[in-house]
């Protein structure tokens, strides 16, 4: 494969490399809103969780409808138009998002973000492809691209809460805009603008079909992240959701069959690769979703503290580390997909087997270290595992299907399915165990009153009328309930989640996965 240039000629090719890691580290820090900072959002824009959460799915939805965009503009502009208006709007959304004081602008932007992000960010791919991998060791890349990825998230979201704890929010998301800026400058001065080849025009392309896709996925995206908060079908606004979700579904499949050229590409299925891979994404999502749990249990170990929490996640980046040098050490010599599929699995069966014996209120910040390391193993090892076996043996022109299913799997459906589940899970299971514990609450036990007494007293000698001491002691022990309730209902959907781990690890070890040559390495793509 010959180098794909898109700087000038005067500068250096030693510093290509350093150049492109730079643009994708700035373009690895438009996430949209940051989950990490969501406690200081809800506050200051008087919201709840779920409209956090719905912009973050929002983010998603946007990096994956981009996609079927990314060969036209990429067939009809220079490297340099594409990445200088991509990372200019990056910049004035960002200053939207952290001027913004409505929860759904958040929405809005959150996903305008993830539009240009993926259009951005396969075009440095694209110019990292003749660097890292010129005979097709898509390996070589991935061992690159998803550490800087993964671990700059990681990073962000650390920095992101310590400005926000320090001053505000709203500075933090403007604070993004610094690598942001100066990746621009170094587009602006050392990528040329040559177009290499024959412009197409765009009025081709399937616009209907790429609306009915975005309303499609954000009606889903409500249904399932506002269900619990409405009630489900209860609500009107739920129900009329689902129905006009389900009617968008619909038109984008049929305009595959009716469209001569459609955004979406089903004969890609026909590849047993493709299919398997994909089922294989989806049903990993379960660990994916589960993360949500892990936050929670997180949040009441260390009593609702940001940056603590956040801290706390920081113990993945020694996993994706050790995954990026196994993987890159395993595909170096070997092409087998069910090994490290089910290293990946066991990976995270681990993490969740030390989690479900941490789920007390003894267990310390420090005593996450091991769960978190083994779960930052699986989420590279299976980003890589299922990106490459997925990739193997695609046309070109069928690439960026296969990568919109991909993601749009990885990213959307599969964590918000799983993540609405476990959250609604854990809900009714909490209220299910805070019930259980108070039915058995007896002042006449003498363990209650050990409990109760040392709270009453304390209230009488700060100043309390009796009255106001006992009011203040069934309010502590209701707290105790609560969150020995919450932990209970996680500690049940870790051991779920542990049964689901085994069982799939035992039909992995049983099963046999087709691994075909892949002839269009040197002309292939990657999977983001």
């Amino acid at each position: 494969m010959e180098p794909n240039k898109i700087f000038h000629e005067w500068v250096h090719e030693k510093l290509h490399l350093f150049l492109l890691i730079l643009l994708l580290s700035a373009i690895c820090l438009a996430n949209g809103v940051v989950g990490a900072g969501s406690t200081y959002m809800v506050g200051s824009l008087s919201a709840i969780p779920a409209d956090i959460t719905m912009a973050s799915y929002s983010y998603a939805i946007g990096l994956v409808c981009g996609i079927p965009m990314v060969l036209s503009l990429k067939q009809h502009y220079s490297s340099k138009i594409i990445l200088i208006s991509v990372f200019s709007c990056l910049v004035v959304a960002n200053v939207a998002l952290g001027t913004t004081d409505q929860p759904l602008m958040l929405v809005m932007i959150s996903f305008v973000t993830g539009f240009l992000k993926i259009v951005g960010l396969l075009e440095i791919l694209a110019t990292l492809l003749p660097i890292l991998m010129p005979k097709g060791e898509r390996h070589r890349l991935y061992g690159v691209y998803y550490p800087v990825s993964l671990i700059i998230a990681q990073l962000t979201a650390i920095v992101f809460v310590w400005l926000a704890n320090t001053f505000n929010w709203q500075i933090s998301q403007l604070f993004l805009n610094i690598p942001l800026f100066f990746a621009l400058l170094i587009i602006i001065f050392l990528v040329h603008p040559n177009f290499p080849g024959k412009r197409v025009t765009l009025v081709n392309f399937d616009w209907f079909g790429l609306v009915f896709a975005v309303i499609f996925m954000l009606l889903l995206n409500y249904v399932l992240t506002y269900g619990q908060v409405k009630d489900w079908f209860v609500s009107r606004d739920i129900s009329v959701a689902a129905i006009f979700c389900l009617i968008s579904l619909l038109l984008v499949v049929a305009r595959t069959f009716i469209v001569d050229k459609p955004f979406l590409d089903l004969s890609i299925f026909k590849y047993p690769n493709v299919s398997i891979g994909l089922a294989m994404m989806f049903i990993l999502g379960i660990f994916f979703g589960a993360g949500n749990l892990q936050t929670a249990m997180i949040s009441i170990i260390v009593k609702n503290d940001p940056i603590e929490s956040t801290k706390i996640s920081l113990y993945m980046i020694p996993g994706y580390i050790v995954a990026a040098i196994l993987g890159y050490l395993y595909y170096t010599r070997f092409q087998d997909f069910r090994i490290i599929i089910i290293a990946t699995v066991t990976c995270y069966t681990i993490s969740f087997i030390q989690l479900y014996f941490l789920t007390t209120t003894q267990t310390t910040s420090a005593d996450f270290f091991a769960p978190l390391f083994f779960r930052g193993i699986a989420i590279l090892l299976s980003y890589m595992a299922i990106g490459i076996y997925v990739a193997n043996g695609i046309p070109f022109l069928q690439f960026f299907s296969v990568v919109f299913y991909y993601l749009t799997i990885r990213q959307f459906i599969g964590p918000v399915i799983f993540s609405s589940f476990f959250s609604n899970f854990f809900y009714h299971r909490t209220i299910r165990n805070i019930n259980l514990l108070a039915s058995k609450l007896d002042l006449a036990n003498n363990y209650q009153q050990d409990r109760y007494k040392p709270i009453y007293n304390n209230a009488i000698k700060s100043g309390l009328g009796s009255e106001g001491a006992v009011n203040s002691s069934i309010k502590s022990m209701y707290s105790a309930i609560q969150t020995q309730a919450s932990l209970l209902a996680i500690k049940e959907a870790f051991g779920l989640i542990i049964i689901v781990g085994l069982l799939l690890i035992l039909c992995l070890i049983l099963s046999k996965f087709i691994w075909v040559k892949d002839k269009t390495d040197s002309t292939g793509f990657v999977i983001p």
